[in-house]
């Protein structure tokens, strides 16, 4: 999803109501703040779910183990070694580790109808609307919250997400994590390897 002009309007108008203080005023600096972190947004049940846009990282640390009986410090070494020269492991660290991917990887696993894994079975998605002291009441801001089936404590007033919630959901992830991949490509083109920066060091237990 690219944002445009219309889109970017609404999502300032939102977080206003969102980000009013207890004395009336616009917290301006939130909402620029908002905004600047947005990629892109969905619709669930009339709220409004945003996306937040992920960084690329470019700092990669591998912790080790070591005593009198084993030491992993040189298996550390050669992943970081791997990392700081293989595109492929830049790539998949970063996507890994955006939000889009995952929701993608709870919905997947929610709808795995042949999933051995009982757990991803016990994770309930729920539509939460945002709701601050000073917040205005017609502000439409929300978040999906995945919550374990069997601790639902709290959540009386949440909605709970339906297969086409989830699906309209997902396009959206999918959406964005190819326009992240387009980016990271963009970036490598560019830069290489060059900014990355790994490091080992001793996990103490």
């Amino acid at each position: 999803m690219n944002l445009t002009k219309q889109d970017k309007a609404m999502l300032t108008d939102e977080f206003r109501k969102a980000w009013r203080r207890r004395d009336g005023s616009i917290d301006q600096e939130m909402v620029d703040f908002c905004m600047k972190k947005t990629s892109a947004y969905v619709f669930v049940r009339g709220a409004l779910v945003t996306l937040d846009k992920p960084d690329i990282e470019k700092n990669f640390c591998f912790g080790y183990r070591s005593s009198v009986y084993f030491d992993e410090s040189d298996d550390a070494r050669r992943m970081a070694d791997y990392a700081a020269t293989h595109e492929d492991y830049f790539v998949r660290r970063n996507v890994e580790g955006t939000d889009a991917y995952e929701i993608m990887r709870l919905i997947d696993g929610l709808m795995a109808e042949d999933s051995l894994d009982e757990s991803w079975h016990s994770l309930t998605p729920y539509l939460n609307r945002v709701r601050y002291t000073s917040q205005d009441d017609d502000c439409r801001m929300g978040n999906v919250v995945w919550v374990d089936r069997w601790n639902t404590y709290g959540r009386k007033t949440d909605e709970e997400l339906t297969i086409d919630d989830l699906t309209e959901l997902y396009r959206i992830c999918f959406e964005e994590q190819m326009k992240f991949c387009k980016r990271l490509r963009t970036y490598l083109k560019r830069y290489g390897l060059s900014k990355v920066r790994t490091w080992t060091y001793w996990a103490d237990e």
